[in-house]
């Protein structure tokens, strides 16, 4: 057998075990929800400086970790503790809350997305350096 032929059969075969996986993130999946749907986890006040930590609904995963702090004004916060605090914009587009922040080297972009029908389940699904994430999260109320 050809070096070629060799080199596609070890491809196919690798490949082969990935075809019947949902994804590497288990059963994650994506709904596109109405906003109305995606509500409960807006703040109902504008943001100021800081969020307050004691009151303000956040967004959280603590293994990764991230915090995420949404307001009515269409304004966010983030806490990461490897890579620091901060705040963007967020906007609903095709049924889901897209969030914006620009760092000094890179725009940050996050999708938070509903992770079950009725968006009782919410996950947060970016890229970082190591590359897609698709966090499950639970929802702070404080």
């Amino acid at each position: 057998m050809s070096v070629l032929r060799r080199l596609v059969l070890f491809l196919l075969v690798i490949s082969i075990p990935s075809c019947g996986k949902k994804s590497e993130y288990g059963n994650l999946e994506e709904y596109q929800v109405e906003m109305t749907q995606l509500d409960y986890l807006i703040n109902n006040r504008n943001f100021s400086e800081e969020p307050n930590y004691f009151s303000d609904i956040s967004i959280l995963n603590n293994e990764y970790p991230i915090e995420v702090f949404l307001y009515k004004d269409k304004k966010w916060f983030y806490n990461l503790p490897n890579l620091g605090t901060g705040q963007g914009t967020w906007e609903y587009t095709d049924g889901k809350i897209l969030l914006k922040a620009k760092r000094s080297l890179f725009t940050m972009e996050i999708n938070v997305v509903a992770s079950k029908k009725d968006a009782s389940q919410i996950s947060l699904k970016f890229n970082d350096r190591f590359g897609l994430n698709f966090l499950e999260t639970e929802i702070n109320k404080n």
